[in-house]
């Protein structure tokens, strides 16, 4: 075998490698594999890549996707809408990433302690959440999953096929992050979002849920398994990102229960803000039979600026492995190595004792954001998604009566979720958006945590 064959198989079985390991690999002589990597550069030139400086050295193979290449800037969309550069991507043989960092101030979080050195074994972490995902990922997939030679199921898609649909089609993802000039292009010029006023809701927003069921794309491809569509909504002179959830028709039961979800959700996020805890903002809406909670994106401000933010699953899938502890304890994980302020990680565990004791049986890391800055800690995003899930209606259609709400150990976190929970039971067994099923509910909840 030639050197150029042998270097290209070292580098499909093991990715980036020092010059040492290569010539460990191929049992030959540091000179000789300086010689081979010399020749791998004169022969295919632009294929060898070099990652570090001097000793620290260690080189990749290009590994293009399709006819885009190897390599993509990284843009960053800043608050007033403009892009910032932080880099280059690079994908490698061996499946390995390669982030060319700019020096843009934030990089110093993106690529903190073990990727220090920009190489990521997969995808980066901190680009983790923009893969097609929930609902709206599915209709993504549906749409585009043809063209890139892909299945309907996003979830069962490489990562190579993720990054082309990033290329080529990421250009209102969650978060702030753009991939590509092709990408950053759309996202600066193209008006992807149906633009009404507040008067329009009424006629437009039965439509776009018929459109959204029948699989067409409206909006971001933010997560979630609640069927929804985006909007933008001009109120008053100003520009507001907003996710649109709903129900199906409110005459059927299991409509019902799921309108009656939503509005469990608002009034959560109302009980917490109330209480100087962050959420986000939301409004009801009942038009044609079904319910609609309008929810404004905290990552989106006015028209076209954005707010970098990655998922806890994200990052901490990146650090530390172990998505499946309860949020107190992730909590504690973060402030203890400087992610989160002790501010932000006493509300992270509040808001995880708040989920239990509202039955929330869905409180996965995916539900828990963090806005990226220069430094670190991080800051941790407006509560989202919290509703009682447990109510949710099951595959079959029946609907669940009771959920037995978890007896949490005392501490301070536990005490004001306690009380802010009762508060939130009470506000919904006297809402006249709720049916008179679900207030019976949450009226026996609310005495239980009252004692």
């Amino acid at each position: 075998m030639d050197p150029a064959a042998s270097l290209r198989l070292e580098f499909l079985r093991h990715g980036v490698r020092s010059a040492k390991e290569l010539a460990s690999g191929l049992g030959v002589s540091q000179p000789t594999i300086s010689r081979y990597l010399t020749e791998l550069e004169t022969s295919q030139p632009g294929q060898l890549i070099r990652l570090g400086e001097g000793r620290a050295t260690r080189y990749g193979l290009a590994n293009p996707i399709s006819d885009l290449g190897f390599e993509w800037p990284l843009y960053l969309i800043t608050e007033d809408g403009s892009p910032d550069q932080l880099g280059r991507l690079q994908y490698l043989a061996g499946g390995a990433w390669h982030f060319e960092s700019s020096g843009h101030r934030i990089n110093a979080v993106l690529c903190a302690e073990d990727f220090r050195s920009g190489i990521f074994p997969g995808l980066p972490w901190f680009l983790d959440d923009l893969r097609p995902q929930g609902f709206l990922g599915r209709s993504f997939a549906r749409i585009y999953g043809k063209e890139l030679g892909q299945g309907p199921d996003p979830t069962t898609w490489t990562s190579p096929a993720v990054a082309e649909a990033l290329v080529r089609y990421g250009h209102d993802l969650p978060g702030a992050f753009v991939i590509g000039t092709r990408s950053l292009g759309a996202a600066l010029t193209e008006m992807g979002l149906r633009q009404l006023v507040p008067e329009q809701r009424g006629g437009l927003y039965p439509q776009l849920a018929e459109a959204a069921i029948a699989g067409q794309l409206l909006g971001s491809s933010a997560g979630g398994e609640q069927p929804k569509f985006g909007a933008m909504l001009l109120d008053n002179g100003t520009s507001k990102n907003v996710l649109v959830k709903f129900s199906g028709a409110m005459d059927q039961p299991e409509h019902r229960r799921w309108a009656d979800l939503l509005a469990a959700e608002h009034i959560a996020a109302e009980t917490l803000r109330a209480h100087g805890v962050p959420a986000s903002l939301s409004t009801l809406h009942d038009f044609d039979g079904r319910r609609f909670l309008e929810v404004v994106r905290f990552d989106r401000h006015g028209a076209n600026g954005r707010i970098p933010l990655v998922s806890l699953r994200a990052l901490d899938a990146a650090y530390y492995g172990a998505l499946h502890t309860p949020w107190a304890a992730a909590a504690n994980r973060l402030e203890n190595d400087g992610w989160l302020s002790a501010t932000d990680a006493a509300t992270l565990r509040l808001l995880g004792a708040f989920g239990q004791l509202i039955a929330n049986t869905d409180m996965h890391y995916g539900n828990v954001s963090l806005i990226l800055e220069g430094r670190r800690p991080v800051k941790l995003a407006p509560s989202y998604d919290m509703l009682p899930m447990a109510y949710r209606p099951a595959v079959d259609g029946t609907l669940p009566t009771r959920s037995e709400l978890p007896r949490l150990e005392r501490t301070p976190a536990v005490a004001r979720a306690t009380d802010l929970a009762a508060n939130f039971w009470g506000h919904v067994a006297e809402s006249a958006k709720v049916s008179a099923g679900f207030r019976e509910i949450a009226a026996r909840h609310a005495r239980e945590l009252r004692g």
